[in-house]
């Protein structure tokens, strides 16, 4: 019963508000477009009216969406905005008309009006039911014979108005997300299309971690295997005959062996480290930091440990960023700025080198990037001839 009454006074509140805000925004949208489809023909001004529009238009939906958050506690998830192909001076204007033509524009138009309408039928029931109570009561008139009348009247009256705010109150949990947010099939769809853009990741860099891994055996590990079998072999030859240099030869094995097991750990830190696993990632960054030739400082501003999978992916996309840095930069400095953000968490790798860095076939960009999309993310680059480079990644995580 309490959170009826409490929905009951949240819509009574909604409406109200429908009522001022919905005939605001819908007469003031209306009057944009006509004004400007009228003079049009004057040297362009009622286009830029017309642009106007479409971007109030967005203005008052996202208004709306989060009002129907804050009163109704529905989420109203915004449809993707359409982006415009035009690049250069242009390319404003023509989102501007992008976004005019868009179906959210004129369903959010729509939407004001359904509010305008439902808002001015309260103020209008209201209105009345005042009225009738007042006539009933008659001019001045306290005794019984007034007030009973009137008070029956009044009862009836806060009935009438209970039941009509109810019911369009609820009406409008459900108009408003169809009208100011995406379909539940559309969200649906840009969901499989997300985890089948991830899956796509998750076997590209997965073929890119086996690559790495196949030719860092192949060109490390592998030859030096062969020069400690090749070596033993040599000393068994003289172990009769040449004690002193078959003792040689196994030395010569043991410390190629060795510097194979060094090899093979550090091959091992390349797929998992301990130091993530172990200390988190301000210790991990900041081991990969001191080991970078170029001076870097790393701020790690997380209240906790995060999933293991979104560690490891921060961690490997910041690594490889620093070997680039290191590799192809020519930079002075860098930073790493790791800070949580609404749903995730965002690491920011920035170099004052010469930039130019981009994403092309195959190398670290492109392997950072299939891992980042792996785990659902986003990876951007903002690299202008002459730097700085600053790239940008972004990580959903539960936790």
């Amino acid at each position: 019963m309490r959170r009826q009454l409490r929905f009951l006074w949240a819509a009574a509140v909604d409406l109200w508000i429908d009522g001022v805000l919905g005939a605001l925004f819908l007469f003031g949208l209306l009057a944009l477009l006509g004004v400007g489809a009228f003079t049009l023909p004057a040297l362009g001004f009622g286009a830029l009216l017309i642009v106007a529009a479409g971007q109030a238009a967005r203005l008052t939906g996202f208004v709306e969406r989060h009002r129907a958050a804050a009163l109704l506690e529905v989420t109203i998830t915004p449809e993707p905005r359409r982006l415009t192909r035009v690049t250069g001076g242009w390319a404003p204007v023509a989102q501007a008309f992008v976004d005019l033509v868009a179906p959210s524009t004129w369903k959010t138009l729509l939407h004001h009006c359904f509010s305008a309408v439902a808002g001015g039928l309260l103020f209008w029931l209201f209105g009345g039911a005042v009225r009738l109570v007042s006539q009933l009561a008659g001019d001045g008139m306290l005794g019984l014979q007034g007030t009973l009348p009137a008070i029956g009247a009044a009862l009836l009256a806060v009935i009438a108005l209970g039941a009509y705010v109810y019911g369009v109150g609820s009406l409008d949990r459900i108009v408003s997300p169809a009208l100011l947010g995406t379909s539940r099939t559309a969200v649906l769809e840009r969901r499989v299309d997300q985890l089948a853009d991830a899956r796509q990741g998750a076997v590209a860099s997965a073929e890119v971690d086996r690559s790495r891994i196949e030719r860092d055996l192949h060109d490390g590990v592998q030859p030096g295997l062969v020069s400690v079998a090749m070596t033993i072999d040599l000393a068994r030859g003289k172990l009769l005959a040449d004690p002193e240099g078959a003792k040689a030869l196994l030395d010569a094995a043991h410390a190629q062996a060795k510097t194979n097991i060094t090899e093979l750990r550090r091959l091992v830190r390349g797929i998992h480290p301990a130091v993530l696993t172990d200390r988190g990632l301000d210790a991990a960054l900041s081991a990969v930091a001191g080991q970078s030739p170029v001076p870097t400082s790393v701020s790690v501003r997380l209240p906790g440990r995060l999933l293991a999978e979104v560690e490891a992916v921060v961690y490997f996309s910041v690594a490889e960023a620093l070997t680039n840095v290191a590799k192809h930069a020519q930079a002075g400095s860098a930073s790493v700025v790791v800070e949580p953000i609404e749903g995730g968490v965002r690491a920011v790798i920035r170099d004052d080198g010469r930039g130019g860095a981009a994403i092309g076939s195959g190398g670290g960009l492109t392997g950072m990037r299939e891992r980042v999309r792996a785990a659902g993310g986003t990876l951007h680059i903002d690299s202008s001839v002459g730097g700085p480079t600053i790239i940008t990644v972004e990580v959903p995580c539960a936790s």
